[in-house]
């Protein structure tokens, strides 16, 4: 496990896991994964954040094959629907997980819906 912590849900949370996961990764020889894992941390965290029902939210950053794992634990049970038409060009949010998306080798959610975890390596995708 390179990271695992809890999060108050708020805002500053994003920025301070991001920086966070992208330090772990450094600092385990994935440096060419930073954007990317930064990227995955921001979108999933900021999700906990908005959709979260709980004061605190769980990650975890561990190794995986050639890459790692970020895992998002919002602790709060439920599967929700995933919108997948692209948001009106105006919007200013509902992007995230088609990022996500763009530069993982897989993401999902747990069978609960718990968690959402995506896959970071370096053959991306």
């Amino acid at each position: 496990m390179l990271l695992h912590m809890s999060s108050p849900r708020t805002e500053i949370s994003v920025a301070h896991l991001r920086d966070q996961a992208l330090a772990v990764v450094v600092g385990a020889g994935l440096r060419r994964l930073g954007d990317a894992v930064r990227l995955v941390m921001s979108e999933l965290a900021t999700n906990a954040v908005r959709y979260g029902q709980h004061e605190a939210f769980d990650v975890r950053v561990r190794r995986s094959g050639n890459g790692v794992r970020i895992e998002v634990d919002d602790r709060t049970q439920g599967r929700f629907a995933l919108v997948g038409a692209l948001p009106d060009e105006t919007a200013e949010q509902g992007r995230g997980l088609l990022m996500v998306e763009a530069v993982a080798q897989a993401w999902g959610t747990s069978a609960d819906g718990r968690i959402t975890w995506a896959d970071v390596a370096s053959a991306g995708k």
